[in-house]
């Protein structure tokens, strides 16, 4: 390799050209260091450090310091004028910083679709831009790792992952807590099925007691009928008392099922226990 004394012109043209893309940001993971959820904008540093060329060692050295910390990055979230999507953000969560090719600084203030930019910088750290997110492969660490089996989805079913205690759909304002469709339907069919059972017994319960005999006392049955008919009679009292029985037990424990249902029902839906207590809705 050609020294200091005896470099040839591509050396060091290739040692200008490093020097120059050594200031060229593009993209790179970084920390989130503070946060303004009212005006989306962060204080991020960058999590890896630099290398640059020492010419006396003719060698390439890590930065002895770590990058520094980059104010009022703009915090970019999936959205639009109708709406958009956003959560809380703390130090030290991870995100993805990408620097533009241009100044951004009337951008900021102005937010208009045709910008003339005042300064001929590119690719700069004061253009930085936050991209919330970005995790490593291997690492341990819940916040900045992979996301856990049960936080992802291998049907590509969207997965919201949320560890705060709030949830709000629609604006900041919703407070209506979201029902929990399936311990809902689950309590719901029991009393539903507790019902019908219910119903059941009383139907029963009614036929028995209109089950017909002849009318008149035993005392004329037997006066006035042949012995056949009188023992008819009988028999025809005797189905009517055991059905009558039967039906009123049947009944009692459908009552007693049914009263059963409706209080553990009533409970649940009134002490909340159907209702998410993380996820609200406006």
């Amino acid at each position: 390799m050609a020294g200091p004394d005896n470099a040839t012109l591509p050396t060091v043209l290739q040692a200008f050209v490093k020097a120059g893309l050594a200031n060229v940001y593009t993209t790179i993971p970084a920390t989130i260091i503070t946060y303004d959820p009212v005006e989306q904008r962060a204080s991020c540093r960058p999590v890896v450090r630099g290398r640059q060329h020492v010419p006396a060692l003719d060698t390439v050295e890590p930065d002895a310091v770590p990058p520094p910390i980059i104010p009022n990055v703009p915090v970019i979230w999936p959205g639009g004028a109708r709406g958009a999507v956003t959560i809380p953000l703390l130090p030290g969560e991870p995100c993805t910083l990408l620097f533009a090719h241009r100044s951004t600084d009337e951008w900021r203030q102005t937010g208009l679709a045709d910008v003339v930019p005042q300064d001929a910088r590119r690719h700069d750290l004061a253009d930085a831009i936050c991209l919330p997110g970005g995790r490593s492969f291997t690492s341990t660490n819940p916040v900045t790792g992979p996301l856990s089996s049960a936080q992802v989805d291998a049907a590509n079913i969207a997965v919201v992952v949320h560890a705060l205690t709030k949830l709000q759909l629609g604006s900041t304002a919703a407070t209506e807590k979201v029902l929990l469709g399936d311990a809902f339907e689950a309590d719901l069919l029991t009393w539903v099925t507790a019902l019908g059972t219910w119903l059941t017994a009383f139907s029963a319960w009614l036929a028995a007691l209109a089950l017909g005999v002849p009318s008149g006392g035993l005392f004329e049955v037997m006066r006035d009928a042949p012995v056949a008919t009188a023992l008819g009679w009988v028999l025809l009292v005797k189905a009517k008392a055991i059905a009558t029985v039967t039906a009123t037990i049947t009944f009692k424990t459908a009552t007693t099922t049914f009263t059963t249902a409706t209080t553990t029902f009533t409970t649940t839906v009134s002490g909340g226990s159907h209702l998410s207590s993380k996820v609200f809705t406006d």
